[in-house]
């Protein structure tokens, strides 16, 4: 492989590429630095709901990795990975197999989806297709209700599943936008309403109890109707059932979390349900050139898993120290364990407000608002 060691990165997402400008930032004139990335762009997926009531630019949603690149001399490959073939010490591509001397899996995860019945208005908030079809759903259900006074047919009713952080985020810019809908076709508010379904006994369950009590009172406010204790196990055309009962509605957003489903043949590495295994130092046990960030990282220090929340500043803290550790064993010096740092949490409530909590510290407005949204665009 010649005298610089080439490190290859699996999937370029926030983990992946904050791994990669890291390591050319601090290292890159003596490493051959290679992304290999099944679209030629980054997802940032938290900016889609903000998308629901406002335009962004192209660039902002889809983050051109090329340019993003430009300049660094890393090696951008838009290939689907097949396998890992850790005995090699390779990739193996559509294009054929790629030599690392140190590789970092960033592969990710998927959206979980309710079991379903066919032809039913499921949206899914990890697609920008689907966002976009959700707003057009919207305004044409809305519209065949006429512009005038009356309305013809039952209200329109949108649910969505999942009361986490994602579910939180995404009922808030729901709601704005229906009443911009409503207000443009001159329909009174409460021809839409939103319901927004969580299994547990509240809202944002991984949030600390008073951050959960600031976003349930937002959304009260708001006019979203929250039903908790609610586990939705089946929705067929406009029907879910769930162990309270049967409900309807029109149009439904499956936010119910992550999943990790792997579309890479690892191999030999071992991987779980949850993810791959990784030790203190972030390496895949049994392959110390082997790394994993982001989502697909389970953090095991000592054995024993401790839960990460899957959040792009989490992927960033491990990034930073896989590229660390990556160039002090090129150096010849022992890795630096990752210790998970407290994070500041940030969560949109609509178009402009937001919340921000930090050591205990907490704020909602439009202030936590504009935060929020700076570090969605300029996050990399």
């Amino acid at each position: 492989m010649g005298m610089r060691k080439r490190v290859v990165v699996l999937g370029c997402g926030f983990g992946g590429l904050k791994t990669l400008l890291t390591l050319h930032r601090k290292g890159g004139r003596h490493l051959e630095l290679v992304g290999i990335n099944k679209r030629p762009f980054l997802y940032n997926y938290p900016i889609l709901p903000r998308l629901l009531t406002r335009s962004l630019p192209e660039e902002a949603v889809l983050i051109p990795l090329q340019k993003r690149l430009q300049g660094t001399g890393i090696t951008l490959l838009v290939e689907n990975a097949l396998a890992v073939d850790a005995s090699r010490q390779a990739v193996i591509t559509t294009q054929g197999a790629i030599e690392y001397d140190y590789l970092v899996l960033a592969l990710g995860v998927k959206a979980k989806s309710v079991a379903r019945g066919e032809e039913t208005p499921l949206f899914f908030p990890k697609s920008l297709r689907h966002l976009y079809q959700l707003k057009t759903f919207i305004t044409k259900m809305l519209q065949q209700g006429g512009g005038g006074a009356s309305f013809p047919r039952p209200k329109l009713t949108l649910a969505v599943i999942g009361g986490g952080l994602t579910g939180v985020e995404f009922s808030a810019c729901l709601r704005a936008f229906l009443d911009q809908q409503t207000r443009a076709l001159r329909l009174p508010q409460e021809t839409a309403s939103l319901l927004l379904l969580e299994r547990k006994e509240r809202i944002a369950e991984e949030c600390p109890p008073e951050v959960s009590e600031a976003i349930t009172h937002s959304l009260l406010q708001q006019g979203i109707t929250l039903k908790l204790h609610t586990d939705v196990w089946w929705v067929e055309q406009q029907l879910l059932l769930s162990n309270q009962g049967s409900m309807q509605a029109d149009g439904i957003l499956c936010c119910i979390g992550t999943e990790w489903r792997p579309t890479v043949d690892l191999k030999e590495l071992e991987s779980t349900a949850q993810g791959i295994p990784v030790n203190r130092y972030l390496q895949v046990p049994q392959h110390p050139s082997v790394f994993a960030v982001g989502d697909n990282a389970v953090f095991r220090p000592h054995g024993v898993e401790i839960p990460l929340p899957r959040r792009a500043s989490v992927a960033f803290q491990q990034a930073k120290t896989v590229a660390e550790n990556i160039l002090r064993d090129i150096r010849g010096l022992p890795p630096h364990p990752y210790v998970p740092r407290p994070l500041p949490l940030a969560v949109t409530l609509g178009p402009h407000q937001g919340l921000i909590e930090y050591r205990g510290w907490l704020t909602v407005g439009r202030l936590a608002g504009k935060i929020k949204a700076y570090y969605e665009t300029c996050c990399l």
